[in-house]
């Protein structure tokens, strides 16, 4: 009923939550993750559930995180977009549907300035144009392409005339 500390979290900049996994940003650009892990959303490699926190392998200049339903993204100094976890939908952006248990890069997502995460879906604000550009579940067209199609690398949101 009192916060406690995070084992061995001394030096974080961020934190990112997900419905059952938990990710810290540190100041090293490293991130550490902890939680449920069926489908390696913790990205050590594993899906064992870990009650304390694991370094992501091969993440070392992470600028952002966001947390989706058993997934994880970061963001990286170079504009870069790295996920990991569950691929329903084909919300990680490699080009497939297959969960991966450590990050894999996004597909057409290397200038971006900002992401974001829903429950099936991974959208990316880019550096250097006003564009925004989505991928993953589109039941309900909410990848904004226009379609309800799913898609597993990222398509460019349409602006409304």
């Amino acid at each position: 009923h009192t916060p406690v500390s995070v084992s061995g979290i001394t030096d974080a900049s961020a934190i990112a939550l997900g419905p059952s996994h938990t990710c810290a940003l540190l100041d090293s650009g490293a991130v550490r993750c902890w939680g449920y892990n069926e489908y390696g959303q913790l990205g050590d490699g594993s899906t064992a559930d870990r009650h304390t926190p694991v370094p992501v392998i091969g993440i070392t200049d992470a600028s952002a995180l966001a947390l989706g339903d058993a997934y994880t993204c970061a963001l990286l100094d170079s504009g870069a977009v790295r996920c990991w976890g569950n691929n329903s939908g084909g919300k990680l952006g490699d080009g497939s549907t297959t969960d991966r248990h450590t990050p894999v890069p996004v597909i057409g997502m290397n200038d971006a300035s900002a992401i974001a995460v829903g429950y099936d879906h991974t959208c990316a604000a880019l550096r250097y144009s006003s564009a925004v550009r989505c991928l993953g579940n589109n039941d309900f067209g909410q990848l904004g392409d226009g379609s309800t199609i799913m898609r597993q690398t990222p398509v460019e949101v349409l602006v409304s005339p």
